[in-house]
């Protein structure tokens, strides 16, 4: 998937978690979806050290 595509599901909608940026369609900020991913990146991380 390329960036702009990306950047396409990215909207601002101040009806909508006080117009944080959300994922199209879903009350998912995109500053939530960033910090799972990356505690999804440190759970593999530590899970692969033993």
């Amino acid at each position: 998937m390329t960036d702009q595509q990306l950047l396409e599901r990215i909207v601002l909608n101040p009806k909508v978690l006080a117009g944080k940026p959300v994922i199209r369609g879903t009350r998912l900020s995109v500053s939530i979806t960033l910090f799972l991913n990356k505690i999804k990146k440190i759970f593999y991380q530590l899970r692969n050290c033993t």
